[in-house]
C-alpha cells in the first residue's frame, strides 16, 4: 500500500511539471489565466484522452481556462505548445536513456522507433516552425490578435519549459519503479533495484508517446505493448 501512494504521488508530481508547462505557455501568449484555472483544466483534460480522437482533451482544457484573461484562440494553441513539447521531450528523454543502456535492452528497435517519435513531435513544436504554422492559420481563419501573441514563443524562452517536461518525464518514471516495488519480488526474475530505473523511466515516456500517437482512446494496447517490450524480457 505505501507504494501505490507513492507512486500515485510522483505521478502527480510529474503531471503537475506539465501543468506548469501548459501555463507558462499561456503567458508567452501573453494571456493571464491564474495558476489554479491552468492547473484544473489540466488536470481534468486528461479525462479527454479516453475519447477516441483526443480531441476532447482540448476543448476540454480551452473552455476550462477561457476568461476574460485568457481567449479561447490562445487556450487552444497553448494545448498544442504543451502536448508536442511534453511528446518531443519524452521521446528524447525515452531514447536517451535507451541509448545510454543500450547492452540491457531486448529489442534495440525501440530505440528507434522513441528517437522517430521526438522527431516526429519535435519539428511542429519547434517555436519557428510553430510561428509560421500558426501565422498562416490565422490569416486564413482570421484569428484575432495571434499573430502577435506569438512574438514571444521563441527557443529561448520554452526552452526552461521544455526542461520542467523533463524532470516530469522522471516522476512519471518514479512512479513506475513504485509500482514495480509494490508487487511481491516473488513474481519477478530479479529483485527491483537501481539496475531496473532506466528501463522503467524509459518505458513510461515511449508508452505514452506511442499511445498518444497511436489516437486509441487511452492508447490501449499500444502502451501495454511498450511496456511489455522493454520491461517483460528483463523482469
Amino acid at each position: 500500500f505505501f507504494w501505490l501512494v507513492t507512486s500515485a504521488f510522483c505521478y502527480a508530481l510529474g503531471l503537475s511539471c506539465f501543468a506548469w508547462f501548459w501555463h507558462g505557455s499561456l503567458r508567452l501568449l501573453q494571456q493571464t489565466p491564474r495558476i489554479s484555472e491552468a492547473f484544473g483544466s489540466y488536470f481534468i483534460s486528461h479525462l479527454g484522452k479516453y475519447v477516441p480522437g483526443k480531441a476532447l482533451v482540448v476543448v476540454i482544457r480551452s473552455e476550462l481556462v477561457k476568461s476574460s484573461r485568457t481567449s479561447l484562440s490562445s487556450a487552444v494553441t497553448g494545448v498544442f505548445i504543451e502536448t508536442l513539447g511534453m511528446m518531443a521531450v519524452g521521446a528524447v528523454t525515452a531514447g536517451l536513456i535507451l541509448a545510454f543502456n543500450h547492452r540491457t535492452l531486448q529489442n534495440p528497435t525501440l530505440l528507434w522507433i522513441s528517437l522517430g517519435f521526438g522527431f516526429a513531435a519535435g519539428i511542429p513544436a519547434s517555436p519557428p516552425l510553430f510561428r509560421r504554422t500558426i501565422r498562416f492559420l490565422a490569416k486564413r481563419k482570421r484569428i484575432g490578435n495571434l499573430q502577435d501573441q506569438i512574438s514571444h514563443l521563441t527557443l529561448r524562452n520554452i526552452f526552461p519549459f521544455w526542461i520542467v517536461c523533463i524532470v516530469g518525464w522522471l516522476w512519471l518514471g518514479a512512479s513506475m519503479l513504485a509500482i514495480l516495488e509494490a508487487f511481491p519480488e516473488s513474481l519477478f526474475n530479479q529483485p527491483i533495484d537501481a539496475s531496473i530505473a532506466p528501463l522503467a523511466m524509459s518505458c513510461v515516456a515511449l508508452a505514452m508517446v506511442a499511445g498518444f500517437i497511436s489516437l486509441i482512446p487511452g492508447g490501449a494496447g499500444v502502451r501495454e505493448y511498450i511496456i511489455l517490450a522493454l520491461l517483460g524480457p528483463t523482469l
